[in-house]
């Protein structure tokens, strides 16, 4: 009996979660970059190569940007929508940790501005990213520019500068 109530709460879920949400613009173009893109990091030295992929998560909740796959210095960014027209991020940083950011809704066209909101696994004072910009330049060119602090203040920019190279 336990079993078949499980069951039926289950597809009861699935029904919920079939109803099709509101469209969310922003998120909508954040699902669009879904494939592998590649090109060039800068983070205070020389350029190296870079290879960011985005797949779309969650029956389409979430975006997962995996930035340097497979690397040592793998980090994962989680993009999901926040509201209507809101986008939040969570970023799994290689410093070890979280920082939430919020999309400024104020972001020109074709440019998504990232706030900080919080962190996770954060001590006062310690390096994070705390903002951060994604600009579609069209639909085979992407820039990235990342802000970190460290102690309240400005720490080191990282950006990048891509190609997609494969589509989903």
């Amino acid at each position: 009996m336990l079993l078949l109530a499980a069951t039926l709460a289950f597809a009861h879920h699935g029904e919920e979660a079939a109803a099709a949400p509101k469209p969310n613009p922003a998120f909508e173009a954040i699902k669009a970059l879904a494939g592998t893109w590649k090109g060039t990091a800068q983070h205070g030295g020389d350029p190296m190569p870079a290879e960011v992929t985005y797949r779309v998560s969650g029956s389409g909740t979430s975006v997962i940007e995996t930035l340097f796959p497979g690397s040592d210095h793998e980090m994962v960014t989680v993009y999901y929508p926040d509201g209507d027209v809101g986008v939040m991020l969570t970023h799994f940083c290689a410093s070890g940790n979280q920082p939430r950011m919020k999309l400024d809704p104020k972001s020109p066209a074709g440019t998504m501005h990232f706030a900080y909101v919080d962190a996770t696994n954060l001590k006062k004072g310690d390096y994070h990213m705390h903002e951060g910009t994604v600009t579609v330049v069209d639909g085979a060119h992407l820039k990235e520019s990342w802000l970190g602090y460290a102690g309240g203040k400005p720490a080191g920019a990282a950006e990048f500068t891509l190609e997609r190279v494969v589509t989903p």
